[in-house]
């Protein structure tokens, strides 16, 4: 009765974990702050800001291909070793179990950090191909 009751909540924890760290993928950071337009007054002044504007969105769209949060992958590594960890107390707990929660949420965290680093890759190449502002 305790193994069992031990291995149900691993395996709650395991899914759990994996449901966190799914929910975590998708939390994105803040955009940079933009700058105060009021204090333009000339058309020098504006062509400073509109290239002060695009070597900011340059440098975001940098940041965002080159992003580096990890915290999604330490809990799916957290909630396989539950998953394992369960399967050492009993032996019957299925392998399946991890292939149900674990693996799709994966593997839809490592799809949609792709797309978003695809749509920065798109919307930075777009950028630089404009000309800037003289």
């Amino acid at each position: 009765m305790g193994a069992n009751l031990i291995v149900e909540l691993l395996v709650l924890g395991t899914t759990l974990l994996a449901l966190t760290g799914l929910a975590i993928s998708f939390v994105q950071q803040r955009p940079a702050q933009g700058f105060d337009e009021s204090g333009i007054r000339t058309a020098a002044q504006l062509d400073a800001a509109l290239s002060i504007q695009r070597s900011m969105r340059i440098a975001e769209l940098q940041g965002r291909m080159t992003e580096r949060n990890h915290w999604s992958y330490v809990l799916f590594g957290l909630a396989f070793l539950r998953q394992m960890t369960a399967l050492a107390v009993d032996h019957l707990a299925h392998p399946s179990i991890a292939t149900i929660t674990i693996l799709p949420a994966f593997f839809v965290v490592l799809t949609a950090r792709a797309a978003r680093r695809r749509e920065a890759q798109r919307k930075l190449e777009s950028c630089i191909a404009s000309p800037p502002v003289a």
